[in-house]
């Protein structure tokens, strides 16, 4: 029976199955056990376990967690723990460890606790969030309408704290005809139910709902306002509660720690989960159908209208290809053209029509209410379900012809209307017709087998990543270091600093603004109201300021530094003094702009020298933070100028300004500038500059963190969330760009050849279209088929036979080729531009400014072959190219010649990009291919600027430093395209390990053999038995440092808490019998020794029996105690 035991093992090796026993015998057995003994008992409740789910991408994946025991044989836990180990309740299966001993269960629930896995290290987000159920409920629960009785609201106290929690009640909202709580006040006590709780949440955030008008006054209740953990407006939905960065649950966990941020997620999965189930939400098949409902009618009568008005839009663009006169994208045919701008336009009606379906449908619509408060689906499964299936694709483009000229045979030869080419313009709640299902399926299809392609290829991507990672940690010195002690990053990132505990957006650590905001709300002083007799009488001028001390313009020095400085013991940067922290002028009078310049260096020095003293990071560079802080500060005085002067007070940015200032200022205005925005007290500004020197403090990675497996999870385990197709490069229909999975593969690979090479050119003159198109000719090898009329065969008595070539000049003109027909002739001369046909100048007759004529060669009357002869000409000469620029090689910058010969053979083409999202049209130049060295020596092209995304050609044009950057660069693109969030440092992390040995190495076989030397880890990757063999042949000597090498001899890993080892102290004193006793006997024996000082030469030298060990602690004896901020000069 649980809970109790199964097996008892005696200390002299015996052992016995309780499990078929009587209680008699149990009972016998419990008595005689004697100390030695081992029970093994059943699991029971608060057992600290570990939770698993396959696959283990990344670190959350195995978590601890306290065990509930409870009857059946299912795994039950919170969904808001879904997330991190990427599950759902369909069938999954995991797995449960139990650590056995005290060290294990420590080490698990201190570093592997749900606790410490709320935050994901790939990019600060909080990954354990509310989630579905809790999400509507919490929507629904504070709207405008939701209102409460006594006895309800009691009730919904309860299911918070399950009754055992004490609750202050807040006063109701509406006290008459019947007092009455609303759901938003439902909130604010699972937030803070009682007083003597000091969890204080700040936030201003629009949600999914805001209609971007009107802040706090929006109609839809959409923006989310909290002050001191009051709920002010907005209803809650995923963007409030979900894992963004700006969110509730982040701001709970960096402002009041991880505990509070649990409690509060624990609280409200109950109290919405209990008060839903009550409510009801039910979804049915009226929720799906467009014609039910009070304005039922709506959504189809829109859906036809958007739908006809796009039908008309495509005719018209299909009417006008077949006419010629639809105008061409950069670098794209006809066809190309039309298809890109069809696929737009039909690619909308989607969006649209969803679009409309959340604003048409009834708020009580449940589909409606899941999508717009982030619990479940979106607007585009609104519009599928009930209006309108939309565009289907394969490959990114329309349905391709399947049979000849068209899709299937229910359709047109040639046709190009939206229904033959994949349009799907039923729902599924209306039913799919026949060839609309067909295209359907194809679509389908193509995402099946994206996943399983995918999940092979990113599964052996990570694999392939932590190989190469698995042993950079953190060392003492703040290095980045391998196993065998190689630098790879001088300070991790660049700062030294936690991607987990990153506040700011693009991986800052800090967030100045919502700081200050958070400490001014909760630090605002109360608004006195007057006396009643002194109300309205004394003249506004003569009205006195708070503090008559105040009127001077003296600026309260900083005062010095705390000594106490290690964290814990309450130090703060700046620390007043009780008799200056009770001033009036301290607590309750803004700052005035002049005051705030001349504090913003003396508060940014003091932040960087409280960090460098607490965290003992001297060599650390911070001016970067130094001037952040700084300019911010500045920043401030500047606005609050403006809000002073919108204030019709003085504005105080000048010494003499703010003399006038501070003698003519009253409270009132006081309260009233803090009202308009940030207008921070002394106080504030102190206790800001504490926050923020604490928060990055405590952001500060420790010595010890595996840097490397974490940037490798970080990469590896958003990969699985990619597709493998192809998109669109920016701007540019006919260039596409590989993104997705094979693009980081050919990253980590250091692939020489990639699938498409693209030279991004800079413009020396950007804003000119001319130049672009100068410059686009001086790229692209122009071939004589671009730039013809026609080619005509042409048999004469009197000239006999020859083919006839006229030059478009308005096209050479166009494409300002600087092309004349003299140039083209001498091109032709070269038998390596016509596939080996030699001509020589007497072959080519120019007969006008555009004309001219082409004999074939060898021509003689009983030539046979001259009727093939001239068929290979005529195929020979549209290919031949006849203006290609490439700079010679060894030429000195001063003397660039460029020549008009066949060059740059490596680029395929060039296109020219617009930018048109600025005030004036900048251009730049898209190349297809390689040769960035001769692209950069052309006229016109910036090559300070000038970029590829071929890191091989990148390091061999720009060096090693500029390849580390490309990857990093390239990486950030790609995880950009598809919306991750990915921490900077993981990225550069990555760069730095394919780059630190001088060279590019790719994450392969090949690259990981050159990065370490390891024959074990090594073996433990590809080619095992020829690793292992030629090892052994070589007698190759293993150190055994490395993750890999640690694990397969069961050594323990140099990693975290492996780091390092523990010496225990005796005081001077040496327990008998052990080996060090003569070594202790000979120091006490020395005349004049100290108790600790370190043994003599005789008792260690040359002839003492002591061992390496016995050696080494006795000389730990002789140092002196390590200094608590031991990086101290």
């Amino acid at each position: 029976e649980h809970p109790g035991a199964c097996f008892v093992r005696t200390s002299d090796g015996r052992g016995k199955f309780l499990g078929a026993l009587r209680k008699n015998f149990r009972r016998q057995i419990a008595d005689s056990l004697r100390p030695g003994d081992l029970v093994e008992r059943h699991m029971a409740n608060g057992d600290i376990v570990l939770f698993n789910r396959q696959p283990s991408l990344h670190r959350l994946s195995i978590m601890a967690h306290r065990a509930k025991v409870m009857p059946g044989r299912t795994f039950r836990f919170n969904e808001c723990v879904c997330a991190p180990y990427n599950a759902d309740f369909d069938g999954d299966e995991m797995n449960l460890h139990l650590p056995q001993t005290e060290e294990a269960k420590a080490e698990a629930i201190n570093l592997m606790g749900v606790k410490i896995g709320l935050v994901t290290p790939k990019s600060g987000e909080v990954m354990v969030c509310a989630t579905q159920d809790f999400l509507t409920g919490a929507f629904l629960l504070t709207q405008k309408d939701v209102y409460l009785s006594r006895d309800k609201f009691c009730q919904l106290c309860c299911y918070i704290t399950d009754g055992i929690e004490p609750i202050d009640l807040p006063p109701p909202a509406i006290l008459k005809p019947c007092e009455l709580w609303t759901g938003k006040q439902a909130m604010n006590v699972m937030l803070r139910p009682n007083r003597k709780s000091k969890v204080m949440v700040n936030l201003e955030i629009p949600e999914k709902n805001y209609t971007k008008e009107g802040q706090t006054m929006c109609p839809n209740d959409g923006w989310v306002l909290f002050r001191n953990s009051e709920l002010l407006s907005g209803n809650l939905g995923k963007k409030v509660l979900g894992g963004a960065k700006n969110g509730l649950f982040f701001r709970l966990i960096r402002d009041n720690g991880e505990q509070a941020a649990i409690a509060c997620m624990s609280r409200l999965a109950k109290m919405t989960s209990r008060w839903l189930m009550n409510r009801g939400f039910t979804i049915g098949i009226d929720d799906v159908n467009a014609e039910y409902g009070r304005f039922g009618g709506k959504v189809n009568v829109e859906k036809k209208r958007i739908i006809t008005e796009k039908y008309g839009s495509v005719a018209e663009k299909i009417t006008m290809f077949h006419a010629g006169t639809l105008p061409l994208k950069p670098g794209c045919n006809a066809d190309q053209t039309l298809e890109a701008v069809v696929n737009g336009e039909l690619g909308q009606i989607r969006d649209l029509v969803g679009g409309m379906c959340e604003e048409k449908l009834v708020f009580f619509n449940k589909p409606k209410i899941m999508a717009m408060c982030g619990s479940k689906g979106s607007p585009i499964n609104l519009c599928q379900m009930m209006a309108c299936v939309g565009q289907q694709n394969v490959g990114g483009a329309r349905i391709k012809d399947g049979f000849v000229n068209r899709t299937l045979p229910h359709f047109a030869k040639g046709s190009k209307e939206p229904k033959a080419r994949g349009f799907v313009a039923n729902s599924f709640y209306s039913g799919l017709e026949a060839p609309e299902f067909f295209f359907h399926t194809m679509g389908g299809r193509e995402g099946l087998v994206d996943t399983a392609v995918k999940t092979a290829e990113t599964g052996y991507m990570a694999r392939r990543l932590m190989k190469a990672l698995e042993d950079l940690s953190l060392k003492y010195d703040l290095t980045v270091r391998t196993s065998s002690g190689e630098v790879v990053q001088f300070v991790f990132g660049d700062d030294g600093l936690n991607p987990a505990r990153m506040e700011g957006t693009a991986s800052n650590p800090l967030d100045f603004e919502y700081v200050l905001k958070h400490v001014e709300f909760v630090l605002r002083p109360p608004r006195e109201s007057p006396a009643p007799e002194d109300e309205g009488l004394a003249p506004l001028a003569k009205r006195p300021r708070g503090d008559a001390s105040s009127k001077e313009l003296k600026l309260l020095p900083l005062p010095a530094m705390d000594t106490r400085f290690m964290l814990g013991t309450g130090a703060e940067p700046i620390r007043r003094t009780p008799e200056e922290a009770g001033k009036d002028a301290y607590r309750k009078t803004p700052l005035l702009p002049w005051e705030l310049r001349q504090l913003a260096e003396p508060c940014a020095d003091r932040f960087c020298a409280w960090v460098k003293r607490t965290h003992g990071a001297a060599e650390l560079e911070l001016s970067h933070m130094h001037g952040n802080m700084a300019d911010f500060i500045r920043g401030l005085a500047v606005e609050v100028a403006k809000k002073r002067v919108r204030h019709c007070l003085e504005p105080g940015d000048t010494e003499k300004s703010a003399a006038a200032a501070k003698a003519s200022d009253r409270p009132d205005d006081d309260l009233s500038l803090m009202d308009m925005g940030l207008c921070p007290t002394l106080q504030m500004l102190d206790s800001f500059v504490n926050r923020c020197s604490l928060k990055y403090v405590q952001a500060m990675l420790m010595p010890g963190e595996a840097v490397g497996a974490v940037a490798a999870q970080s990469i590896g385990e958003p990969a699985t969330q990619m597709t493998l197709k192809t998109f669109h490069f920016a701007g540019v229909a006919s260039m596409n760009v590989t993104l997705g999975v094979p693009r980081i593969k050919e990253i980590i690979n250091a692939s020489k050849n990639i699938s498409t090479p693209i030279i991004t050119c800079s413009l020396v003159d950007q804003f000119s279209e001319v130049s672009a198109r100068i410059v686009k000719g001086r790229i692209e090898r122009t071939t004589l088929g671009d730039v013809c009329m026609y080619f005509k065969e042409v048999y004469e008595p009197t000239n006999g036979i020859f083919i006839s070539v006229k030059i478009d000049l308005n096209t050479i003109r166009k494409l300002q080729l600087e092309l004349t027909i003299q140039d083209i002739k001498e091109a032709l001369t070269d038998h390596k531009n016509l596939a080996g046909i030699r001509l020589t100048s007497q072959d080519i007759d120019i007969v006008g400014q555009d004309k001219f004529r082409v004999k074939p060669p060898h021509r003689s009357s009983n030539n046979k072959m001259l009727f093939f002869s001239l068929q290979a000409l005529k195929i020979a000469l549209p290919r031949a190219v006849v203006k290609a620029w490439a700079v010679l090689g060894d030429v000195p910058k001063s003397a660039i010649q460029v020549h008009q010969r066949q060059g740059l053979r490596t680029t395929s083409r060039a296109v020219i990009n617009k930018d048109d999202k600025g005030k004036n049209v900048k251009y730049s130049i898209l190349v297809e291919g390689y040769g960035m060295r001769d692209v950069m020596s052309i006229p016109g092209i910036n090559s300070d600027k000038t970029t590829s995304n071929n890191v091989d050609e990148i390091e061999r044009v720009l060096g090693i430093e500029a390849a580390r950057r490309t990857i990093m660069l390239e990486i950030s693109v790609i995880m950009g395209s598809y919306g991750i969030a990915v921490d900077a440092r993981h990225i550069q992390m990555l760069g730095d390990c394919m780059t630190y040995r001088g060279m590019v190495l790719g994450i392969n076989r090949f690259g990981i053999s050159r990065m370490r030397t390891s024959a074990l880890m090594l073996a433990s990757f590809e080619r095992t038995t020829d690793l292992v063999f030629d090892a052994a042949a070589k007698h190759r000597n293993d150190p055994v440092e490395g993750v890999s090498e640690c694990i397969i001899m069961g050594a323990s890993i140099k990693l975290g808490t492996g780091l390092f080892k523990l010496l225990h102290d005796f005081g001077g004193r040496t327990p008998a019998g052990t080996p060090h006793a003569a070594v202790a006997a000979a120091r006490l024996a020395a005349p004049g020794s100290a108790p600790l000082a370190a043994p003599t030469s005789s008792a260690l030298g040359a002839g003492s029996s002591l061992g390496p060990s016995e050696q080494s602690w006795a000389a730990t004896q002789g140092r002196k105690p390590m200094l608590k901020n031991w990086r101290a000069k």
